[in-house]
C-alpha cells in the first residue's frame, strides 16, 4: 500500500464530504448525513452518520470516517467503532498529510 497516496485520497474525501455538509446545511439542518467513505482506497462506499457526530469527527484533522471493514492500519488506528462506520486517527506520515491538507 502506498501509504502517501492513501493519505492524500483521505484528504480529497474529507473536503468532498465537506461540501456535501455545506450543501445540506443549505436546505436546514439535517439529524443525520450520508457522506463518502473517508478510507481513501477510492471505495463507493456511503456513511450514515449523525450530524453532530460528524462535526465532531471534523473538529481534529487527523480524523476520519469509514466504512466498518475499511481500516488500513499502515495509515490509520481505529478510535470508535460505531459499528456502521469507524472512526479512524491517521498516524505517521499519513497524519502529516492529514494536517497540511493535499500536498504535492
Amino acid at each position: 500500500m502506498d501509504v502517501e497516496r492513501n493519505a492524500r485520497a483521505q484528504v480529497i474525501y474529507r473536503e468532498v464530504n465537506q461540501r456535501i455538509r455545506s450543501l445540506q446545511e443549505s436546505f436546514g439542518t439535517p439529524a443525520s448525513i450520508q457522506v463518502m467513505c473517508e478510507c481513501g482506497r477510492g471505495c463507493n462506499e456511503h456513511v450514515f452518520v449523525e450530524a453532530a457526530e460528524y462535526d465532531r469527527v471534523r473538529q481534529q484533522s487527523t480524523y476520519f470516517l469509514v466504512g466498518p471493514e475499511h481500516h488500513a492500519p499502515e495509515v490509520d488506528r481505529v478510535v470508535e467503532d460505531h459499528g456502521s462506520w469507524l472512526l479512524v486517527e491517521a498516524v505517521g506520515v499519513a497524519a502529516d498529510i492529514a494536517r497540511n491538507g493535499f500536498v504535492n
